[in-house]
């Protein structure tokens, strides 16, 4: 079935006189029979526009008849079964029940199930577990967006009314400006009555609404996972949830002293911004704490060390992470104090200062680590650190790591002896997670030698998944996967073949997306196109009929419609193909300068029409309009198109500016440098004036080379000339003389160019230099004619060489 396409004249079927694109008639009070022809032809159009309408609007009535006809779920199954199966298709909440980690679509899901149709909606609405999880985040700051906050407080409030009697996972967030907004707080005031079904609290405050919580005492005997941060709780005050059973606590800022709850059950806690004497006080208070993760450690008071009388053990904590930034490791230090025998998990950043005291815990708990998780640091620690584990199982790195220290770790895991023997530095090791800073020069050959192809061995080794992340310089113009010889390449295929878990990734960046070395060499046909498939296909938007061979009564009075709808915009398309003819036809039959002048005296009323020339020959003060203006007079209708690509006088001015950095915007750049040769070849053999504007990431861009290549192809017809480059673009200036005669005005900033680097251009008779960033030496010109310079950011020996070097100079600026 046809659906309606906008006009691309009009815009929108429905509002045709919205845009005058034709001229109006002027033969007196009577219209011409071109005009009478159009507005004939409008009329008809606007009754086939009706009909459709009508039709599309009977369609939708059909289509809703039918939905309802087709449901199985509504037909078949019954509602308890139907709800059932809605429960399962909403999203769950992460392990660690954080509705932050979940997208706007995954907490919308109720929201899209009760819009497909009226029985689903009632089956929805009728379905408390669904509306169990509720999110809102009030930090907008701006006064139209704080407009917005009614709506998301209102529809909280109708999450917390349709889940009727279930436990609640509830998650608020509010800066200073949603604390003081009215109502926000009678949206704390409606979690608070509702205590006694929290499951899950997650809530950011402060001021008003952080007092609203504390001020009273919550029962909560379902609150199992608890997550606080309050910005500013009085000394007298705490949060008070004694009842509840919690299992898991999560504290940012807010200390454990500012808490009532009963310690005795928990199993995880998550401590951030805590003084080292809270992170020690917890781990006496919680016995049956299993993991533990402390982050960002501080002080507020000089030399706040915990007071401990004799060495604490715990024998429980079977997963530790730690977060701490290099300049404050030392808060951690409270960790020589403890044991930890059932440690199975660490987590850590190998600073040089922390790793002394991480070891020492280690060998202190006679534990037998099997994970180790390493977020930043010294790459050199990690090394010392897999010495001294050798129960390790699980090895992840996300600290970016140098060529050495990759190399360096993958000789230890390297067999002794033949295919069948294991290697000396950890045996039982199963799964390796790398983060490598650059593929250059990994010797990747040590990667193959490890995985080994398992059908080439006779005993299966422990090592059975490896997942390699690789940064990928932008710059460099060759892909990841170049930097691995063939051999390596193939046997690396091979492993994965046999079933091997194995993973090269290379990370996305500014300018391209990340993708997994393998399947792009397995599959280098399909992979680059993967994505492009998602979401194709047929999408019915209404359900198909399941009634066999013969078609249910409303299946083919949809057929009908749809069919009289293909037909009505048929002859919708026809009329508004005679249309455009007809208006092409009434503006040659309406045009004076067509009709009455001859073409070379309509190019020059074009020339004159342009906008003039900056004086002070920037084009960076024209503005997009100015430059616009030959597209625009091409645009009005076919002759003045033909006068307008006919006349090169239009075309002399051409700016271009590639300073995007965003993915999407990288593809607008080729289209851009396209149309800049169109201009080029435009404008015929006349001086031109050149703007190019392009920052490092698109100077390394193939368009914009070819670009460069083209302006350097023309430097005997410049006139002025105006670059803003870095270095790969610089290299090319640098690599040509240009004779360029007709050059009168030179404006450079060259970023990062190189030393040897000058630009040449003897022959220019110059009278304008703008430099910027950009030394009087490496510019090779005749100083004599030149009458106004301006430096900026030059060294005073520039400024004293362009006055002795310029006889004539009569504007002189100097700034920066």
């Amino acid at each position: 079935m046809a659906s309606p396409s906008p006009c691309k004249f009009c815009a929108d079927l429905n509002e045709l006189r919205r845009f005058k694109l034709y001229r109006s008639c002027d033969v007196g009070a009577e219209n011409c029979e071109a005009c009478l022809e159009l507005k004939q032809v409008e009329e008809d159009i606007a009754k086939a526009m009706k009909v459709v309408d009508k039709l599309f609007e009977y369609h939708r009535e059909v289509r809703t008849r039918l939905n309802r006809t087709h449901d199985p779920l509504v037909n078949r199954i019954p509602p308890e079964i139907t709800s059932y199966i809605f429960q399962l298709s909403v999203p769950s909440s992460s392990e660690d029940s954080n509705l932050r980690n979940m997208t706007g679509i995954e907490l919308r899901a109720p929201t899209i199930l009760s819009a497909v149709c009226t029985a689903w909606r009632r089956l929805a609405l009728s379905t408390p577990q669904l509306w169990a999880h509720s999110r809102v985040s009030l930090t907008k700051a701006k006064k139209r967006e704080m407009k917005e906050l009614d709506g998301r407080c209102d529809f909280f409030h109708e999450r917390l009314r349709r889940s009727g009697q279930v436990s609640l996972t509830i998650c608020l967030i509010a800066n200073w400006l949603g604390s003081n907004y009215p109502p926000a707080t009678d949206l704390v005031k409606a979690i608070v009555r509702c205590s006694d079904r929290w499951r899950v609290l997650d809530v950011e405050c402060e001021g008003l609404l952080s007092g609203l919580l504390i001020q009273a005492a919550h029962r909560a005997p379902n609150l199992q996972t608890l997550r606080l941060k309050f910005h500013d709780i009085p000394n007298s005050m705490m949060f008070i949830a004694s009842g509840a059973r919690l299992k898991e606590l999560y504290l940012d800022i807010t200390k454990p002293n500012e808490i009532d709850i009963d310690w005795s059950r928990l199993t995880t806690i998550h401590l951030t911004h805590a003084n080292p004497s809270d992170c020690f006080k917890v781990l006496l208070l919680a016995p049956l704490l299993e993991r533990c993760r402390f982050s960002h450690c501080e002080s507020w008071i000089l030399d706040d060390a915990p007071l401990v009388n004799s060495p604490t053990v715990h024998k429980n904590i079977r997963e530790l992470a730690l977060q701490q930034p290099k300049s404050s490791i030392h808060q951690l230090s409270f960790l020589q104090e403890v044991t930890l025998p059932a440690l199975q998990s660490l987590t850590f950043p190998g600073f040089s200062g922390l790793t002394p005291v991480v070891m020492g815990l280690l060998k202190r708990s006679c534990c037998t680590v099997q994970e180790l998780i390493f977020t930043d640091g010294d790459e050199r620690q990690i090394v010392h650190v897999l010495r001294k584990v050798p129960s390790l199982r699980r090895l992840i790195c996300f600290a970016a790591l140098g060529i050495k220290e990759v190399n360096k770790i993958l000789r230890l895991l390297l067999p002794t002896g033949d295919a069948d023997s294991t290697p000396a530095f950890s045996p039982g090791l199963e799964h390796l997670e790398l983060t490598v800073a650059s593929p250059l020069d990994v010797e990747w050959s040590l990667l193959a030698d490890i995985i080994r192809p398992l059908s080439g061995v006779s005993i299966r080794p422990a090592l059975h998944s490896v997942k390699v992340d690789i940064h990928h310089d932008p710059v460099i113009m060759s892909r990841a996967e170049e930097y691995i010889d063939l051999s390596t390449l193939q046997r690396l295929q091979n492993s994965w073949k046999d079933g091997f878990d194995l993973r090269l990734n290379v990370l996305p960046d500014e300018r391209s997306e990340g993708y997994d070395i393998l399947q792009a060499t397995l599959d280098p046909a399909s992979w680059q196109h993967i994505t492009d498939q998602w979401g194709e296909g047929d999408r019915h938007l209404y359900r198909p009929c399941d009634a066999g061979t013969l078609s249910c009564g409303a299946c083919t009075e949809l057929e009908k419609v749809e069919s009289a709808i293909d037909k009505a915009m048929q002859v919708v398309g026809e009329l508004f193909e005679r249309h455009r003819e007809i208006r092409t036809r009434l503006n040659r039959v309406h045009d004076p300068l067509v009709k009455k002048i001859p073409p070379e005296i309509i190019s020059y009323i074009f020339q004159l029409s342009m906008p003039p020339f900056p004086t002070d020959s920037d084009l960076r003060n024209m503005t997009s309009a100015e430059l616009r203006a030959p597209i625009i007079l091409s645009a009005v209708c076919t002759a003045w198109r033909r006068v307008a690509l006919s006349t090169p006088q239009l075309w002399t001015l051409n700016k271009v500016s590639l300073i995007e950095d965003r993915k999407r915007h990288m593809k607008e750049l080729e289209g851009r440098c396209g149309f800049f040769h169109e201009r080029l070849r435009r404008s015929g053999r006349l001086p031109v004036a050149i703007c190019l504007t392009a920052n490092w990431k698109a100077s390394n861009y193939p368009p914009a080379i070819d670009l460069v290549k083209a302006i350097i192809q023309c430097s005997d017809r410049w006139h002025l000339l105006d670059l803003e480059c870095d270095r790969p673009l610089c290299c090319l200036l640098s690599g040509a003389s240009h004779r360029a005669p007709n050059l009168r005005a030179l404006r450079l900033r060259l970023c990062n160019d190189p030393e040897n680097m000058s630009f040449v251009a003897s022959e220019a008779r110059l009278e304008e230099v703008y430099l910027q960033s950009t030394r009087v030496s490496k510019i090779d010109i005749d100083w004599r004619r030149v009458t106004t310079i301006h430096l900026s950011g030059a060294k005073s020996s520039d400024c004293v060489e362009v006055l002795r070097r310029a006889p004539w100079l009569e504007r002189c600026r100097f700034s920066n």
